[in-house]
């Protein structure tokens, strides 16, 4: 329960930063920092050193301990299906298929993220970009499309981590 509360409590403060920079901006906005946060937790998962200091810092991040077992927690507390509504949260990585995944790292995400982890190729821009957009798509039941373009992509492209949530 502490991990939850502390992926809690970051997320609300990185939400509120969040919000403060966006508001500038004219007309009307609509974020989910769960989800900005949810891919970069994953990340923070293989990243390490300073990267990670700097991930734990800027997203108000519990401990590099406490971190997949709070997502994990929050989570498995935010996906409902009942008679009023539904939330689901649904996360994958997109891998060039050359890319070898660290095992740590992969149970890391299949364990505490509940992502799967996908192989695809990158040099082919539409391929790719219609295999992430038709995972997104299929998870959202239909309510987001097309969220990245081709040229969103390149050979330089070696993972794309996605978070969607269906409410």
């Amino acid at each position: 329960m502490e991990e939850f509360n502390m992926v809690a409590k970051g997320n609300t403060e990185f939400g509120g930063r969040l919000y403060n920079i966006l508001r500038e901006e004219p007309g009307n906005i609509i974020i989910s920092p769960f989800s900005v946060s949810a891919v970069v937790a994953m990340a923070s998962a293989g990243a390490g050193g300073e990267t990670l200091a700097q991930m734990i810092t800027g997203m108000c991040f519990p401990s590099r301990e406490q971190l997949p077992m709070g997502y994990r927690e929050v989570i498995a507390a935010l996906e409902t299906d009942n008679s009023d509504f539904t939330l689901e949260v649904a996360n994958t990585i997109f891998g060039q298929e050359e890319v070898n995944i660290l095992p740590a790292f992969e149970q890391t995400l299949i364990q505490h993220f509940g992502a799967s982890i996908q192989k695809t190729d990158f040099r082919k821009k539409k391929e790719a970009a219609l295999l992430i957009n038709s995972w997104v798509e299929k998870v959202t039941r239909e309510r987001i499309r097309n969220i990245i373009q081709p040229d969103m992509l390149d050979s330089l492209s070696k993972l794309v981590l996605v978070n969607a949530i269906y409410f």
